[in-house]
């Protein structure tokens, strides 16, 4: 598989679950008060709207990140990104939840639910990025190897300096 055909998979994903986020924000056919105040009571499901799209969408450009730094992709990076793409694709359904049941007394099941899917999500996103020795010569090396082994992009000059890491 090529790296182009496994991004505009992931593209695909990324945008569909975007898109899915915002079927779930609706006005009640049957207003039970005026339009405005109906409006204002779906604060739960705008919040929970743009906090799922802006989790995607960081997810989506850290995913190009990783996918810039690919000459080629390999068999087990592939479902590696397969499982990332399964959680993304399944943000829509917790943020839902979340959002129509945080005012009840299930609110706290809904939370849990929405934690535990973000989490899992956001750690499904710690994909390894690709190095010339990860690939090459240390998958069977010892987890306290490979951290002592130099990273080095797949693609630029070994010089290029990064940006640091972010402590939050």
């Amino acid at each position: 598989m090529t790296r182009a055909r496994l991004e505009a998979f992931a593209d695909g994903i990324f945008a569909i679950a975007a898109t899915l986020l915002i079927l779930d924000v609706g006005v009640p056919a049957a207003l039970n008060e005026s339009l405005g105040r109906e409006l204002l009571s779906l604060w739960p499901q705008y919040f929970a709207y743009v906090v799922s799209f802006l989790t995607i969408g960081i997810m989506w450009v850290n995913h190009h990140r990783i996918m810039r730094q690919l000459e080629r992709v390999d068999e087990p990076f592939v479902f590696l990104n397969i499982g990332l793409l399964l959680c993304i694709a399944f943000v829509p359904f917790p943020t839902r939840v979340l959002a129509e049941f945080v005012r009840t007394d299930d609110g706290n099941a809904a939370a849990v639910l929405y934690g535990i899917s973000m989490t899992r999500t956001g750690a499904g996103s710690c994909i390894p990025t690709p190095t010339r020795e990860w690939s090459a010569g240390s998958r069977g090396a010892t987890c306290r190897e490979r951290r002592s082994m130099p990273r080095r992009p797949w693609s630029g000059s070994s010089r290029r300096k990064r940006a640091p890491r972010s402590t939050v």
